[in-house]
């Protein structure tokens, strides 16, 4: 499992992914790698779930086969889907896993704003263009919403695509990702928390793609993850109104828990 995190604004697109790859027989860290990897020549990033060598893969060829965001959506992809489709058959049982999802996003001429498509494959391809919602997975359980909105950071509640913080609304999101146990292997009891590593955050604008290390987790690789444990924000201390005699001062006191009654 993988944390990827897609928002496009007006200006800018915001893709933020951790950087854990986890050991497919203990569910341990089994190393660290970007899963969000820009496309030389263009103004397009790639970000997958699946093989770790995917990103690198679509990203170094893309220029040979979009110019831009716009041509691929036009396209549905397909030649994205071609070249994993001939990868997978001569790489073989060489694949980690032939079930991919993967995320392209760039900056569109055509309509002055960023534009994505996610193309999935797991049997067939689904491709579809990203939609004004954009991308949040894993999404966060109903207990991990309850302590994004207890901090400020609730989505649909203090910020949607258009106000979204990658520092204030972000990194909050993919610290509850990471709080949550996901299932180890479909129908398996076991359950491994699949975020870690780093949080890379990857911007993209008219002018380009820039990306930065915004965040760091102390995992390491062979020993189990161990998130950090959630803080209830303390409620801030009532402070009495000015001007009260002593009998109004000691009703207040008492009202709000500062003396016995």
């Amino acid at each position: 499992m993988t944390a990827i995190n897609i928002v496009l604004q007006a200006s800018r697109a915001i893709v933020m992914t951790d950087a854990l790859f986890i050991d497919g027989r203990t569910g341990a860290p089994w190393f660290f790698r970007e899963k969000c990897v820009a496309a030389p020549g263009t103004t397009m990033v790639v970000a997958a779930r699946g093989d770790y060598r995917v990103p690198d893969l679509i990203a170094g060829e893309l220029v040979h086969l979009y110019g831009d965001i716009d041509s691929l959506l036009a396209d549905d992809g397909q030649a994205v889907c071609d070249l994993y489709s001939a990868w997978v058959a001569s790489a073989g049982n060489h694949v980690f896993n032939a079930a991919v999802e993967l995320h392209i996003v760039g900056w569109s001429a055509d309509h002055n704003r960023p534009r994505g498509a996610t193309l999935v494959f797991n049997g067939q391809w689904h491709v579809a263009e990203i939609g004004g919602e954009g991308v949040g997975s894993p999404l966060p359980d109903a207990h991990e919403l309850a302590r994004l909105n207890a901090i400020g950071s609730g989505p649909g509640v203090d910020w949607d695509c258009a106000t979204f913080d990658p520092f204030r609304h972000g990194i909050p999101l993919m610290e509850a990702q990471r709080r949550m146990a996901l299932p180890f292997r479909s129908g398996e009891p076991m359950t491994v928390h699949t975020v870690g590593g780093h949080i890379l955050l990857t911007e993209i604008t008219a002018h380009g793609v820039t990306q930065t290390v915004v965040h760091e987790w102390p995992d390491v690789e062979g020993e189990v993850i161990q998130p950090e444990r959630f803080e209830m924000p303390a409620k801030a201390a009532a402070t009495s109104p000015v001007g009260l005699n002593r009998q109004q001062r000691r009703a207040w006191e008492r009202q709000h828990g500062k003396v016995a009654a």
